[in-house]
């Protein structure tokens, strides 16, 4: 991806230069950061070198990404993966790919009824979409998120994000109702598709608009996903869940897939 980083890079895993590197910095470090207490420093060290004209485009590193585990409503769906990634995208970001989308502009989204056609119900859902088809884009996404994504699934082994990006837009009073997200299958004959759903939420401060995962019986065990900018959610496929009416503000996020072919 040399056109978000094209630097060069030597990595030397030396526990003894790592240990040097922490005796000068030890005392300026907290020794205790969300629950955990100071152990060290990384042995893999990267030494990165710049020539004139190359460049590392803005991210954050992996280290700053927090995971929160979902636990889901229904005990039938508890051994399906769902969680939470906080800091994949700094505010700036996203309100960059904000921007982009109002200046492409958004559509009434259409609701998937299969066999790759579209139907707009707007009883059942009413939002607006902004679909972009960008590679670079896509893999910006899946740097940020690979080292968390299962590297096999049902058998097919991880090969990236789906391209296809689909921006929302959420005014007060837009929902999407409770529903489970189709398979995107690939028609070149590689056997590659979808298993997983990639929502990355663009801002936050509305009321309402949550991702909430459905119970079937009783809606007070639902389980809401407050939404924070930056954050992306992932789960699979196969899991009942609704955009919940937004009632105050105006709410971007962007949904993908994560891919996999067969092993």
């Amino acid at each position: 991806m040399t056109d978000f980083r094209d630097s060069d890079r030597c990595i030397i895993d030396d526990v003894n230069m790592a240990n040097i590197l922490f005796q000068r910095i030890e005392s300026f470090l907290p020794k205790t950061c969300d629950g955990y207490h100071l152990v060290g420093l990384n042995e893999r060290l990267r030494f990165l070198r710049y020539d004139p004209g190359q460049k590392f485009e803005p991210h954050m590193e992996d280290r700053q990404i927090v995971k929160t585990e979902v636990l889901l409503p229904n005990a039938e769906d508890r051994d399906k993966l769902v969680f939470i990634l906080l800091n994949v995208f700094t505010p700036k970001e996203c309100q960059d790919w904000i921007e982009l989308t109002e200046q492409r502009g958004y559509n009434p989204a259409k609701v998937n009824v299969g066999y790759g056609r579209e139907k707009l119900m707007t009883d059942f859902r009413d939002s607006d979409r902004c679909i972009i088809d960008d590679v670079n884009m896509a893999n910006i996404l899946f740097q940020r998120i690979e080292s968390f994504l299962p590297k096999t699934c049902n058998g097919y082994h991880l090969v990236g994000l789906n391209e296809r990006l689909r921006f929302l837009r959420y005014g007060p009073g837009q929902k999407f109702e409770p529903h489970m997200d189709g398979v995107y299958a690939r028609e070149d004959g590689s056997g590659e598709k979808s298993m997983l759903t990639v929502q990355l939420y663009l801002n936050e401060g509305y009321k309402g608009g949550e991702t909430t995962f459905i119970h079937h019986t009783a809606s007070s065990k639902n389980v809401p996903c407050v939404p924070r900018t930056g954050m992306v959610l992932i789960f699979s496929h196969h899991i009942v869940h609704e955009g919940s009416k937004l009632i105050k503000g105006r709410k971007y996020t962007v949904r993908t897939d994560v891919m996999y072919r067969p092993s």
